[in-house]
């Protein structure tokens, strides 16, 4: 019993590492790459999302460094949040994937066999 607990917690810990993980290492590689491509799309956009009036702000004071004005449009904040939620919603389905639907291989029991006595 200690052991197939072990197994469910090790699976629940790949799972903390990246949405998808798990699934793919019980070999449901549809779910799985669905929740590792859909974190990793996420990432991706909310990154651009952050860093853009970065990158423009610094392309506007490296052109003209007297009238070099910084974007301060903090609509790219809330922008961020939808990728973020989506991502914490890949999360929370990978966690309750495992922890709900995850069964335990059977093991199937080796046949006995009849030793027969010699009399």
């Amino acid at each position: 019993m200690r052991r197939k607990k072990s197994r469910k917690i090790f699976y629940l810990g790949m799972v903390l590492l990246a949405p998808g993980i798990a699934q793919l290492a019980l070999k449901r590689y549809v779910t799985g790459l669905i929740q590792l491509l859909g974190a990793l799309v996420c990432f991706v956009w909310a990154a651009w999302l952050l860093l853009t009036p970065l990158f423009v702000s610094l392309g506007n004071l490296l052109n003209d460094s007297q009238t070099g004005e910084i974007v301060n449009n903090y609509e790219y904040l809330i922008y961020a949040l939808v990728p973020f939620v989506l991502l914490i919603f890949l999360w929370l389905w990978s966690l309750i994937d495992i922890a709900v639907f995850y069964r335990e291989p059977v093991e199937e029991p080796e046949p006995e066999t009849e030793e027969s006595s010699h009399d």
